[in-house]
């Protein structure tokens, strides 16, 4: 009831874009395509009759048919709609949503949730295939357009108010646009079906696919029986290696000696969402000793540089576009820094003094280096990540006396 309901509003929004038709009728036809200015290629006005018209009552219609098949799926590259297409367990979902291979979840128009793996995939047209352990109720596949899609065609595109509920708005519009695999559509009021939505003419089959969020470019449904063909002997899905976003952090350090304050900036290479290799530069400043110094000397300073190289196993801990991942890591670290001290010096420029005459002194201060030292220690770590966010702990093992050991804590951002 609550799809009718939500349906039946829009045939009032349909009869004012079914118009458009009409209103493009009377534009004259001597001048078959225009120019825009500083550009060589034409471009095609819409023709004079629509090549198929719908009538008042189609939305309401396919409300009922297209609505119970257009799911909601959420991925660790977001949340998007998607379509049962093919059969009863395939699903066409924007390929961006769901590259990493896992943490999916597909949410159907009833609410019942499916955990569904990648079979197929169309990175050309950023389309992918996903398969469902067990069909979703009420969700039939819908069917794929054969005709050819042609200027004028009035279409309808499916959305929502909250991508976490199920779609409950169907927006007619009109085809103003057709390019090689992809078409573009508008009408007097705002067409903007949600991602991955499928596009339907009058019939309610599907002849293209929303890929432009919160825009009205599509893909041509032709590029579907292609997708569906392969997922039928598809190897297993595999994400492969992938250059994750730079981060970087703030870290606090102790160890024996006193307490750091430092800046990171890191890399990572991730396989399957499952495997990762790390590199992190780190720039550490000393900020006190760990016992305090007697007043007449003056605490020293030091400069710390790191570079941290590590491979990793990431765990999922919650599903969907908001992932959670425990990554914990081992690695090597080495680094060198500096220790120098600042001395107060008094010199007596003036020799002729007495009690009367104080003699004449000037204070110099320098920076006397203490030393220099270079480090290679294994390190061990974990981190929690919710993106962009990531906390950490990593331990640099002093193998010679486990008590001198290095504990830091990392503050991080992807960026």
């Amino acid at each position: 009831m609550r799809h009718l309901h939500h349906a039946s509003a829009t045939i009032v929004a349909l009869a004012l874009v079914l118009a458009a038709p009409a209103a493009l009728a009377q534009v004259p036809s001597t001048t078959p395509s225009a120019a825009l200015p500083g550009t060589a290629e034409p471009l095609a006005q819409v023709p004079a009759a629509a090549p198929t018209t719908c009538l008042t009552s189609t939305a309401a219609e396919l409300a009922q048919r297209v609505l119970p098949s257009v799911v909601t799926v959420e991925g660790p590259g977001g949340a998007a709609r998607g379509f049962v297409v093919g059969s009863e367990r395939l699903v066409a979902v924007p390929l961006s949503v769901v590259e990493a291979g896992r943490g999916i979840l597909v949410r159907g128009a009833s609410g019942d949730k499916r955990r569904p793996k990648v079979v197929a995939t169309d990175p050309d047209h950023d389309l992918a295939l996903i398969e469902l352990g067990t069909a979703l109720p009420g969700a039939h596949p819908l069917e794929i357009a054969a005709t050819a899609l042609t200027l004028g065609t009035t279409i309808f595109g499916f959305s929502g108010a909250d991508l976490q509920a199920a779609a409950d708005m169907v927006m007619p519009g009109v085809v103003t646009r057709v390019a090689g695999d992809t078409f573009n559509a508008t009408s007097r009021l705002s067409f903007h079906p949600s991602w991955g939505s499928p596009i339907v003419d009058c019939a309610g089959r599907v002849v293209g696919i929303s890929v432009e969020p919160g825009g009205d470019e599509a893909v041509r449904a032709a590029v579907l029986p292609r997708l569906i063909e392969d997922a039928a002997d598809a190897p297993e899905y595999s994400s492969g290696w992938s250059l994750a976003h730079p981060s970087t952090g703030l870290l606090f350090a102790y160890d024996r000696g006193g307490a750091w304050l430092g800046a990171s900036l890191g890399m990572s290479l991730v396989g399957d969402d499952r495997f990762e290799l790390s590199v992190r530069g780190e720039v550490f400043a000393f900020l006190e000793p760990a016992t305090r110094q007697p007043e007449p000397q003056t605490t020293p300073s030091a400069l710390r540089v790191d570079a941290d190289a590590r491979v990793a196993y990431r765990f999922l801990l919650n599903e969907g576009f908001a992932p959670i991942y425990l990554v914990p890591s081992v690695g090597i670290v080495a680094g060198w820094e500096r220790w120098w001290q600042r001395d107060d010096l008094e010199q007596v420029t003036d020799s002729a003094c007495s009690p009367r005459k104080p003699c004449q002194v000037e204070q110099e201060t320098t920076n006397r280096v203490l030393g220099d030292r270079a480090r290679v220690a294994p390190v061990v770590g974990t981190a929690l990540r919710l993106a962009p966010l990531e906390l950490g702990y990593s331990l640099e093992l002093d193998v010679h006396e486990l008590t001198a050991s290095t504990h830091t804590f990392l503050v991080g951002l992807q960026l």
